[in-house]
């Protein structure tokens, strides 16, 4: 239960992050990237392995000041031994749950763990113009795509994506926050992955279990 709910943590790290401003060019995306504070972050991630096999995850993550409630769903599929034209295929696992953040404690399956604030954590996209290439961004000041190396994914993202290439990636915002940030690559594997994360900003009034409390 503690090693699945580091890589959940870990995912939602990921998921909560914000990018970190940094001077590229005078555009007002960076500073709206970087100061943005969604209420709601929702995470879609599409992967599909080169024997046919697709994970699809999706989560979401909402947050009331420091508290938060953390949704996931991952499904795993696979195409049938003999092949089908249409490409159907069977769903081979299915995982979901919801992890609370209250008031320095995290909860989940009734277990609960102190944890640092998601909204405290220092892990954060960082578009640093000395590990971006190919930097456009549009007319209207509002999209950024870019290329990251390989070996530049950990410090961009926080995540090594293991990618056999150049990774695209694209932030989009609405000229008053963030809105988007769209990251795609093949995998040393084959593997093809894409992972679009949105962000809205609707007030939200969350619910939490009667029992949890900090220790």
């Amino acid at each position: 239960m503690k090693k699945t709910l580091s890589l959940l943590l870990a995912l939602l790290m990921l998921v909560s992050c914000v990018l970190a401003m940094v001077s590229c060019r005078k555009s007002a995306i960076y500073e709206l990237a970087a100061n943005s504070a969604p209420t709601v972050i929702v995470t879609a991630v599409d992967y599909i392995d080169a024997d046919g096999t697709q994970l699809i995850g999706d989560y979401t993550m909402s947050i009331e000041g420091d508290n938060s409630i953390f949704e996931f769903l991952y499904q795993r599929y696979r195409l049938p031994e003999d092949g089908v034209a249409d490409d159907t295929y069977e769903m081979i696992k299915e995982k979901k749950g919801t992890i609370y953040y209250k008031d320095g404690a995290y909860s989940t399956d009734g277990d609960e763990y102190e944890a640092e604030a998601p909204t405290a954590i220092q892990l954060r996209f960082n578009l640093d113009k000395d590990y971006l290439k190919d930097i456009s961004i549009s007319e209207n000041d509002t999209v950024l795509t870019a290329k990251i190396s390989p070996e530049n994914a950990k410090h961009v993202l926080g995540t090594d994506l293991k990618a056999a290439g150049d990774i695209s990636i694209t932030v989009k915002t609405n000229g008053v926050n963030l809105t988007m940030v769209f990251v795609e690559c093949v995998a040393v594997n084959g593997a093809t992955v894409s992972v679009r994360t949105s962000y809205s900003y609707n007030s939200v009034n969350l619910e939490f279990p009667d029992e949890l409390e900090a220790e």
